[in-house]
């Protein structure tokens, strides 16, 4: 999942970035491990691991705000958002996009695909329109995973009408999503409408925790300024944001009916718990340059990429073992092969990023630069995407 990021201030949130792409990673070695080996690891522990979606949106409406707080209200920032944000969602996209196609044409021509969605990608013009530019749809993209780029596009937009035209545009996000949800209480029909459901999502909730979060953090930091000092205690409420967090894990393992995924307990418990630990670790400056804190920046870095392109990753090697007829056998070959899969996708994904995504963000931020530089008599710096 796409964030911004301002790794250079907010090291451990890029770090919590890393570590949240993980969890989605396991969540899908896990399920192919059920599918194709029969393998539960840990009884299926990870099968919510796409938690780390959730805490994705929540750290998108931090970062956003964090960085554009300062833009709303000035329509002269708007183009300049919209490109940051368009540049850095679309061109790794499409790259991970197009190689999916590859692929899925090479399955198809193989028979080993029969689900509509990939078939449709070749036939139907408006089904690959709305996946390869991100507008939100009943049914998966083709890259199945870009479905929460939809959610975050929207997000992007929303705050965009903040910043071209007034900040208490924001509010439409909540407001949309209260009345379509005090409505759905009256009449549940009413998410048979695809844009009804999609406007009300829960998801949408996350990113409002985030932007509030983002809010009495800069306020935090205001009042240190002025020489009122944080308490110290607020630095350890991560301590029981991962304790909420791993409850809410364990909620969902065990009380679906509850705790379902797309469910408000669930979007909301783990929504609070991912604003208590970013409030938190995102007082933490300074880091310690360790190989461990080295490793997981970059693998922060690397967590879109490695997002956008795990799953194809995960596909290929589960079909690959099953063609060559290698089936691990016993714990410890089932595990070896688990987590080998997990690395392979964590090497691909960091290739990916340095090889395709820093390139390209390095051109359209150059672009970006050039033009301020052009249009402005004192140099700028540039806020971090």
């Amino acid at each position: 999942m796409s964030t911004a990021s301002n790794k250079t201030t907010l090291p451990y949130l890029q770090i919590a970035r890393g570590i949240a792409a993980l969890f989605i990673v396991f969540n899908h070695t896990s399920q192919s491990a059920i599918y194709y080996w029969k393998f539960h690891a840990l009884s299926d522990f990870f099968e919510t691991g796409w938690c780390g979606v959730d805490f994705f949106f929540v750290l998108s409406g931090f970062i956003i705000y964090y960085i554009h707080a300062r833009d709303l209200g000035q329509k002269a920032k708007w183009k300049d958002y919209m490109y940051k944000r368009v540049t850095r969602i679309y061109p790794v996209y499409w790259v991970a996009a197009l190689l999916a196609l590859v692929l899925l044409k090479a399955a198809a021509s193989s028979g080993q695909l029969h689900r509509s969605e990939y078939v449709d990608a070749f036939q139907s013009p408006s089904y690959f329109l709305k996946s390869f530019f991100l507008i939100p749809q009943k049914r998966f993209p083709f890259l199945s995973v870009s479905w929460s780029l939809c959610y975050e596009m929207y997000f992007y937009l929303v705050f965009g009408l903040g910043i071209l035209i007034d900040k208490r545009l924001l509010w439409l996000l909540p407001i949309v999503y209260l009345i379509i949800n005090i409505w759905l209480i009256f009449d549940a029909r009413i998410f048979n409408n695809f844009a009804v459901y999609f406007l009300g999502n829960n998801n949408q909730l996350e990113f409002m925790f985030g932007m509030a979060t983002a809010w009495f953090y800069l306020s935090s930091q205001d009042r240190e300024k002025k020489g009122m000092s944080l308490h110290p205690i607020l630095r350890w409420l991560w301590i029981p944001g991962v304790v909420v967090f791993l409850c809410t894990w364990y909620a969902c393992s065990t009380m679906p009916a509850i705790f379902g995924k797309m469910s408000y307990s669930t979007k909301f418990s783990f929504g609070i718990a991912a604003a208590v630990i970013i409030f938190s670790i995102a007082h933490w400056k300074q880091m310690a340059g360790t190989v461990v804190n080295r490793f997981f920046l970059l693998l922060g870095d690397a967590s879109y990429s490695l997002y956008l392109i795990h799953t194809l990753v995960v596909v290929v090697l589960f079909k690959f073992f099953t063609r060559i007829r290698l089936y691990p056998k016993g714990q410890l070959m089932d595990w070896g092969a688990f987590l080998g899969v997990v690395v392979i996708c964590v090497m691909v994904g960091i290739a990916l990023h340095l090889t395709v995504e820093k390139p390209l963000m390095s051109l359209f931020r150059g672009k970006t630069r050039s033009k301020q530089a052009k249009n402005s008599p004192v140099p700028i710096e540039p806020l971090k995407p």
